[in-house]
């Protein structure tokens, strides 16, 4: 078992309403575990609540590939001679020196050619639904940062993910411009108690409509943290946490579906309108996109 997440790796963004990520490693997956059986998320980890605090258990049956990114500078509790987890020591044994800045790279650019997937949906809906588009360039932009902050081999943790971006503006000023075309499009500067209050209650209703009561516990904990980031007055960091959840759950979503709760997504993701403000964000956006390509 080990500490990972923003505890472990980056204390200084952590707060008091940030769970504990323990990464869970078993030959056995979590449903054929004999172990307690806290209640399941949507996305099949477990969330548990003991007194104040609360854990998220990620089963990791094997470390791999696709999980490692998530390792890096853990700390580890517990290691068996027949069951090695991947501590620091074992990446720098097992891995060359430059894999994880590579890989790290890939992943960065995945997330900035992503992006420029959803400029398609968003050019397809301008005219005939601008609030489709509007909602593909949300997406698109939460996309493009995800991505800008891998190529800088970060590992993006969603709440703290706008400070992470603050830093990443004053170390490199080459992205800057990139940074506030897609904060613009995502429109932090609209953040405000009662845009975010209207977005939580649209995101609960969402996650019921699709998940049911199954995340109950995750929805506690998300309410929990967005309502801690208004106590202290960071209104950005909710508006932008809160908003790319929603964002997260709709990418995947039939047009069927989209059409048919377009009212709710607009409340949801506090979307415009305005079809030229739209036009001229996806403008900009495409072009960040395409210049932070080309230099990586």
């Amino acid at each position: 078992m080990a500490v990972i997440g923003c505890r472990a790796t980056n204390p200084r963004y952590s707060l008091k309403c940030c769970e504990y990520d323990l990464a869970v490693f078993s030959g056995l997956s979590p449903i054929h575990s004999t172990r307690l059986e806290p209640h399941k998320t949507a996305d099949n980890n477990k969330t548990i609540r003991i007194g104040d605090d609360w854990l998220e258990l990620i089963y990791l049956p094997q470390p791999s590939g696709q999980n490692f990114i998530s390792l890096k500078n853990m700390v580890v509790f517990r290691e068996y001679d027949n069951f090695m987890i991947p501590s620091v020591h074992g990446f720098q044994r097992n891995m060359d020196k430059g894999y994880l800045d590579r890989t790290m790279k890939k992943f960065g650019k995945r997330g900035i050619i992503d992006s420029l997937f959803y400029h398609e949906n968003i050019t397809r809906n301008l005219s005939k639904q601008p609030l489709l588009a509007a909602m593909w360039l949300k997406i698109a932009a939460y996309s493009y940062l995800q991505g800008l902050l891998k190529l800088q081999g970060l590992n993006v943790m969603p709440l703290h993910e706008l400070n992470q971006i603050r830093d990443l503006t004053i170390e490199q000023k080459t992205s800057a411009d990139g940074i506030m075309s897609a904060l613009e499009c995502i429109g932090v500067e609209r953040a405000t108690k009662s845009s975010i209050s209207r977005s939580l209650k649209d995101t609960i209703e969402f996650d019921n409509l699709s998940y049911g009561n199954s995340t109950l516990q995750d929805q506690e904990l998300f309410i929990n943290k967005a309502k801690h980031l208004i106590d202290n007055r960071m209104l950005a960091d909710c508006y932008y946490y809160v908003g790319k959840r929603r964002a997260s759950s709709l990418m995947r979503k039939t047009s069927a579906f989209l059409l048919h709760n377009l009212k709710l997504i607009q409340d949801s993701l506090d979307l415009s309108a305005d079809m030229q403000l739209t036009e001229r964000l996806h403008r900009n956006l495409f072009e960040a996109c395409k210049h932070t390509l080309r230099n990586n």
